[in-house]
């Protein structure tokens, strides 16, 4: 069953429908044009600070252009569930709240081998007639140890 489209919703997919037919970047220029002032209103809401607005803007604006690329104007389903949840979902994940130089520290070079050396440490037995007393190592089952 397809949902009943609002205006909004049908002007949506008369875009949609040309940009992707015949790669119209007037329809696309327009999309976008009419999504933005959503996707700063939505990021304003979100954020704590006034650069956490643009951090979150700019996460909206890549998901409603990558969500303008992916939407399949022929599924009868409404762009803006569509473009919405992604916008809300690529908000929730930037990178927002920190300071900056925290998001820089996890971009660290891996270990080095040296960084990964465990040194393990037995202690000594040192009751007469143990195995290391005997110069022999437990798990050899008796043998000298070589």
């Amino acid at each position: 069953m397809t949902p009943e489209l609002s205006p909004q919703d049908r002007v949506d997919l008369r875009l949609l429908g040309r940009h992707h037919a015949t790669d119209d970047r007037r329809a696309f220029a327009e999309l976008l044009r009419r999504w933005t002032p959503r996707v700063r209103s939505l990021a304003r809401t979100v954020a704590r600070t006034d650069d956490d607005v643009e951090v979150l803007a700019r996460s909206g604006t890549t998901a409603l252009v990558d969500a303008i690329e992916a939407f399949d104007p022929g599924s009868g389903a409404r762009f803006s569930t569509f473009a919405g949840r992604r916008i809300a979902i690529a908000m929730r994940h930037a990178d927002v709240g920190r300071p900056r130089d925290a998001a820089a520290l996890t971009l660290a070079p891996p270990p080095t081998p040296t960084d990964r050396t465990v040194v393990v440490v037995r202690p000594r037995r040192s009751a007469p007639g143990t195995a290391v007393d005997r110069g022999t190592a437990p798990s050899t089952g008796g043998r000298r140890a070589a």
